[in-house]
């Protein structure tokens, strides 16, 4: 299985989201099969900085989402090498994909980096493009 990274903080609602149409129940058990899912702590205000991950900014910086906002999430190979991450093909974070065109290129970014079927792929797009 390829690892599905998510960076991710306690005040990101776009985050919460993001785990909620992952792991609702009809989506969960697809992600669970075809990913190891992680989740990294960054970007904690100051009251909360002791929630972030250590080295997780460090490794954030390395995977070129300082600057894109969250989440920000990657796909990595079994040796840990970036495949894909939440960069729109403008540059852009698609963060939690909610536009027709950001659940369209997450879905190909799922499509090129699982072995989902094209039903279950359609049941994830459902799923994001209704908000869960």
């Amino acid at each position: 299985k390829n690892i599905f990274l998510i960076y991710s903080a306690s005040w990101c609602a776009w985050c919460k989201k993001m785990d909620e149409n992952m792991m609702s129940e009809k989506c969960k058990v697809l992600f669970e099969s075809n990913y190891v899912i992680s989740h990294l702590d960054v970007l904690e205000t100051d009251r909360k900085k002791h929630l972030e991950n250590p080295g997780a900014y460090e490794l954030l910086c390395t995977h070129k989402g300082e600057e894109a906002g969250l989440p920000f999430w990657v796909i990595l190979n079994r040796e840990g090498i970036l495949i894909e991450d939440s960069f729109d093909p403008e540059g852009e974070n698609m963060g939690c994909p909610v536009t027709d065109e950001e659940v369209e290129n997450f879905i190909s970014i799922l499509r090129n980096t699982s072995k989902l079927s094209e039903d279950e792929l359609r049941t994830i797009a459902v799923t994001f493009y209704s908000g869960g």
